[in-house]
């Protein structure tokens, strides 16, 4: 939410039960600012992300999958548009001037790249920039949903790409919901229509 020494303005009950209770943020009078710009000076600088809600993003994106969705039957090479689209499905507002596709492109459709990943890097707010791992489907023509499972997207797939393979080794995958109850469950979530 903000460093050593930043005034912030928070709602009260989230403030008091969730910073000012366990002791992690005091309340902003004088004697505190002065304490607290003090520190400020004093202490090594760490790396800070570019706003408060970047540091967050980039840990979502980065535990992501991606679906992107192909045309079976025309040929395509995959480009920003496509990730755009992708993201965009998955509430992910990314302009494409914000997406670095791989150096290699990718063409379809190819059955073998079905379900397989590759990973973009997004830039946000023209500094930090995250890896995230997208998956590519072919969509098929009269099917009605799509017979994924829930573990689907927590499995990690084949790369496209041979050069992306250490890269999407080492990324995190999504994590198990414990609690289905509360939210959507996976299958739900990736469940598609498909348009004749």
């Amino acid at each position: 939410i903000g460093d050593v020494g930043d005034v912030i303005s928070l709602d009260p009950y989230y403030a008091r039960d969730n910073l000012l209770l366990p002791r992690k943020a005091a309340y902003a009078t004088p004697e505190n600012i002065e304490k607290y710009s003090n520190m400020r000076k004093t202490r090594t600088i760490k790396a800070r992300f570019s706003s408060i809600h970047s540091g967050m993003t980039v840990k979502t994106l980065s535990k992501s999958v991606i679906p992107v969705f192909m045309n079976p039957q025309v040929p395509w090479t995959l480009n920003k548009m496509h990730i755009r689209v992708a993201f965009r499905t998955e509430g992910y507002n990314v302009p494409e001037d914000a997406i670095e596709m791989p150096t290699t492109p990718i063409e379809g459709p190819d059955p073998i790249k079905e379900a397989a990943d590759f990973a973009v890097h997004v830039t946000i707010n023209n500094t930090e920039s995250v890896p995230v791992r997208c998956r590519l489907f072919h969509i098929k023509q009269g099917l009605e949903t799509a017979h994924l499972a829930d573990e689907y997207y927590l499995d990690k797939g084949e790369p496209i790409l041979a050069e992306q393979k250490d890269l999407l080794e080492s990324m995190q995958m999504p994590e198990i919901i414990e609690d289905l109850s509360s939210s959507i469950s996976l299958v739900e979530k990736y469940r598609i229509k498909y348009i004749e």
